[in-house]
């Protein structure tokens, strides 16, 4: 494997040194949650009917609140389900140890914007968090964080990480100059698997075979992996016929059936069954072209549940997108980013941002 970079070995990071913008979240006495009810984080318990707001940040000061956090990822440990990550564009990160009844915030990383985030699926205290060109580890349950890998390049940004289920010493990253780098010793060396012609969007490692891997490029098309990265197929002309696919906003797995997607771009919603080879249309209520997706996702335990947001409109499909139903958001804000639980396909989780001024 060809050493890209080496882990930096810096100890623990300062935040202050580290992490750009401002942190939002507010820690006030215990009436601070009510200063405001447009919320940050959702929690349904009824396929998306009804939505309740948790935003609850306990502190020895009183009960705070993440409500002005801008959350866009949502991350949910397979191996111990009770605890959820998000990521934010304003405010670093917060985790949860009851399915986001309540809230903590690592004290390293209670600023900056989060590009992506990762769980490992057996060990509950080792997280990876992606912060402009760095990622970073903690193996303390969030104590403390250290850096595991710089791109040398400062306008880089890694946009993905994925932990090998299988094997969780080998994770994968992606970043935005399309390089795909993985690491074989839980992220202390990193090599090159492939680079790729365009910044990367997303990366989808299968839940079946932790050797099948996705990458989607931004507005430069779409590639599998069945070998862990040895040889690539290019599935970018599968889905050409559909205008404005090659746009890519999202695509997540539908975990029950294998090789099975859902990509959502500027022309919509897209699905495949066969890894990619071929690609339908999902009869979506937003005008094919004119979708402006934000938030994906499938239901791990039933595929035919599928939710997707476009401004301030949320969607829910019990029938695999024959039919949606449709609800206005909870909030004034946008819905960028869904998550169903994977343990229990129970709850639908929902995280929100403010709209741009």
């Amino acid at each position: 494997m060809t050493r890209l970079s080496p882990i930096v070995r810096v100890g623990l990071i300062s935040a202050g040194l580290l992490l750009a913008g401002g942190g939002c979240i507010t820690v006030g006495g215990s009436g601070s949650t009510q200063q405001t009810t447009d919320g940050s984080f959702f929690r349904s318990g009824d396929k998306g009917a009804t939505w309740e707001r948790k935003v609850a940040l306990p502190t020895n000061k009183g009960v705070g609140s993440i409500t002005a956090a801008n959350v866009t990822h949502i991350a949910q440990n397979a191996g111990y389900p009770q605890m959820l990550m998000l990521g934010t564009d304003n405010a670093g990160v917060v985790f949860s140890t009851d399915r986001g009844e309540t809230w903590q915030q690592p004290a390293q990383l209670k600023e900056g914007k989060v590009a992506s985030l990762a769980l490992h699926p057996g060990d509950k205290c080792t997280s990876f968090v992606a912060i402009g060109n760095k990622l970073l580890r903690s193996t303390d349950c969030t104590l403390t964080y250290e850096i595991s890998y710089v791109d040398a390049r400062p306008a880089a940004a890694i946009t993905s990480v994925a932990v090998d289920f299988y094997d969780p010493r080998r994770i994968y990253i992606s970043t935005s100059e399309g390089d795909l780098l993985r690491s074989t010793d839980g992220g202390g060396a990193w090599g090159a698997v492939k680079r790729f012609d365009g910044g990367i969007v997303k990366l989808v490692m299968s839940s079946a075979d932790s050797r099948v891997l996705w990458v989607g490029l931004k507005d430069r098309g779409f590639w599998r992996t069945n070998d862990a990265g040895t040889t690539w197929t290019d599935l970018t002309r599968t889905m050409d016929e559909f205008s404005g696919a090659r746009a890519m906003t999202d695509v997540v797995e539908d975990r029950t059936v294998p090789g099975t997607l859902i990509h959502a771009s500027r022309y919509g919603l897209l699905k495949t069954v066969n890894g990619g080879d071929t690609w339908t249309r999902l009869n979506i209520v937003t005008p094919p072209e004119t979708a402006a997706i934000t938030g994906l996702a499938v239901n791990p335990k039933n595929g035919q549940e599928i939710y997707y947001a476009a401004g301030t409109t949320l969607y829910a499909s019990g029938d695999g997108g024959q039919t949606w139903v449709t609800r206005r958001s909870p909030a004034p804000r946008l819905a960028t980013v869904f998550a169903v639980d994977l343990e229990t396909g129970g709850a639908v989780y929902m995280g929100m941002t403010k709209p741009k001024q």
